[in-house]
């Protein structure tokens, strides 16, 4: 017992990362693990009960028209749904079933003609309707025995108000395409039927009746045909979408102007009777919580290795089962993307969340081509992240790979979190906390102070605890230090170190830019700059002291003898050459005169 609370005390007093992990003696009496968060010599401890039986982040439903693209493998859901949302957000390959989650983008159609036979019957409602069409498409994947899609392809046909049943010209009607249009009817779901490759019918006009006879699908009436991988007759498909977007638009319209008329009567009967003001504000519910980012939303994306649990987590947090999770890796193969809220003291922040596929090694997924699709929206979608999650197995945590996609998202420029996932399965927690405090010590110095969080998805173990340090290492990605506490650490700094001689005299520092922050370090005199070991210190320094920790710090150099010239050195011009010179160097190039040879010393004979 006194070596276990030896080697306790040894973790616990270890501060070199900044975030060090730290297990009480509890964990040997029960099952209940007390984790102890050090950094900056500040502990924090959190009890690991039971899961979380709310959900810790909130999705934000938007209210617009919800159209649903649904039809069975390989008919060309995905590129209708690539063509409607206007960019290459879901994979599209010729493989069936290469879509297994839902996806939701915000679509934009533009029409033809203006919507006149509605402005004539809804006169007051005439700003509402215009000559584009906005809503919100959903991609499905393909109905077909996978239980986990059907169920999918349910939760999501829940609150669609269109649904486009999309069928394939080439290969024509099947069971499958009438089973789903019954399901559609009981469930009185308007349904357009789409019917897609039909790239050689529509260049060669050959869309009449007979043509589509043998496509109709029983109960949906004449199909429309389309070309989405050439997008042709998309403006069709628009104006037959039109009439039940102008029809919610109208219904929408109606019910916000009946909520401000009552609104405006609740305030009016309030302000005459003796009302208290806590009831006022619950009948008005006039402010909501303050926004924590002044408007912005945060970008935070999951990352991490195959078989992780990243889809795991993402399901646990919005408290849905919104995307399918397996034993087996590779499952998520598409970034799902989701507008949520998180709330904390009284302010509400805006994230939003991306699952994305398991990352793995080129050499691995060379030969695939849906595998190597994946992996490039997942590097883009690192790219365009704020604060990126890095999940990593707790039984086998930062191995190789872990370290070089810490280090490529340190390249990027992202803020870091690193979440230990599946403590709960670990035997010796003691061991595990030790080896992730060497290996971040050891292989990611360049990132002091990272923010690691054990946690479980599956039982939601400290997940709040995850987003709310996530929330804390945006704040800190998104800080300005003012330039005159800048400079005045910096002439402390420097009373502290003995500088050599031939350093350059640092004149002062300032910040430059945000996100990642990237600082400007002006010298005087020598056109040579400070060694990169001093640098490190420096940036070390500036990171301790105004609490960087877990985020990538950039940093410049600029001489003020340069500035003149706008940061470039200056380049030394060669005189011009004289006629005697020129008529010189012509009859060299002609080969009329020999070049001169420098002449040597004549070796020693000895």
């Amino acid at each position: 017992m006194l070596s276990v609370v030896k080697r306790i005390s040894t973790l616990q007093k270890c501060s070199r990362v900044g975030v060090s992990l730290g297990l009480c003696t509890q964990t040997i009496r029960n099952k209940n693990t007390k984790v102890a968060f050090v950094r900056d010599n500040r502990v924090k401890s959190q009890k690991l009960q039971g899961g979380h039986s709310e959900p810790v982040l909130t999705v934000q439903k938007k209210s617009s028209l919800r159209v649903a693209i649904i039809g069975r493998p390989n008919v060309g859901k995905s590129t209708l749904f690539n063509v409607l949302a206007g960019g290459y957000h879901a994979i599209a390959d010729k493989t069936s079933g290469v879509t297994r989650d839902c996806q939701e983008m915000d679509a934009e159609l533009k029409l033809r003609y203006h919507g006149e036979h509605l402005v004539k019957k809804y006169d007051i409602y005439s700003d509402v309707i215009g000559n584009k069409i906005e809503f919100v498409v959903v991609d499905t994947p393909g109905a077909d025995n996978i239980d986990k899609m059907i169920l999918q392809t349910e939760n999501s046909l829940q609150s669609v108000h269109l649904a486009l049943l999309v069928t394939d010209y080439k290969s024509g009607s099947h069971d499958w395409d009438h089973r789903i249009a019954q399901y559609l009817i009981k469930r009185n779901i308007p349904t357009i039927h789409v019917l897609n490759k039909c790239d050689k019918v529509l260049s060669m006009d050959l869309s009449d009746e007979e043509t589509f006879r043998r496509h109709i699908v029983n109960g949906m009436g004449k199909p429309i045909p389309i070309s989405a991988d050439h997008k042709l007759n998309i403006a069709e498909l628009a104006r037959v979408i039109h009439p039940y977007y102008s029809a919610y638009k109208l219904k929408s319209s109606m019910l916000e102007r009946i909520e401000q008329k009552t609104n405006q009567k609740i305030e009016s009967t309030t302000k005459k009777s003796n009302v208290n003001k806590s009831r006022r504000s619950q009948l008005l519910s006039k402010k909501s919580a303050k926004k924590g980012f002044e408007g912005d939303t945060m970008r935070l994306a999951l990352i991490g290795r195959a078989n992780v649990g990243k889809s795991t987590m993402l399901n646990k947090l919005i408290g849905e089962e919104r995307c399918v999770v397996s034993n087996v890796p590779g499952t998520t193969r598409d970034t799902i993307e989701m507008t949520t809220t998180y709330a904390q003291n009284d302010k509400s922040y805006r994230i939003l969340l991306a699952d994305t596929a398991g990352i793995r090694n080129k050499k691995h997924i060379h030969d695939d081509r849906v595998q190597t699709l994946s992996h490039e929206d997942t590097m883009r979608t690192i790219k365009y992240a704020n604060v990126v999650c890095l999940l990593v197995d707790a039984q086998e945590p930062l191995n190789s790979d872990d370290i070089d996609i810490a280090r490529m998202i340190e390249h990027e420029g992202r803020a870091i979190v690193i979440a230990a996932n599946k403590w709960d399965a670990v035997q010796d927690p003691y061991v595990i906390a030790q080896r992730i405090e060497e290996t971040i010590h050891n292989a990611l110095s360049q990132i002091k102070g990272l923010s690691v969080v054990v946690c479980s998805a599956l039982t939601g173990k400290n997940l709040s605890m995850l987003i709310r340090k996530c929330v804390d290492c945006y704040s800190r990605w998104d800080t300005r230090i003012p330039t005159g506490k800048l400079n005045a650490f910096m002439e402390k700094y420097l009373t502290t170190q003995s500088l050599p001689a031939y350093f350059p005299k640092i004149q002062y520092v300032t910040q430059v830019d945000t996100r990642p922050p990237k600082f400007a370090l002006f010298f005087k005199g020598r056109e040579t700059e400070l060694p990169s070991q001093f640098e490190r210190q420096l940036l070390n320094a500036i990171r301790e002291e105004f609490d960087l920790g877990g985020v990538p710090i950039r940093f410049i150099q600029k001489s003020r003898n340069l500035m003149a010239n706008g940061g470039v050195k200056p380049v030394m011009k060669k005189p011009p050459m004289g006629r005697l010179q020129r008529k010189k160097r012509k009859l060299m190039r002609e080969g009329k005169i020999k070049r001169r040879r420098p002449k040597t010393a004549p070796a020693n004979k000895d």
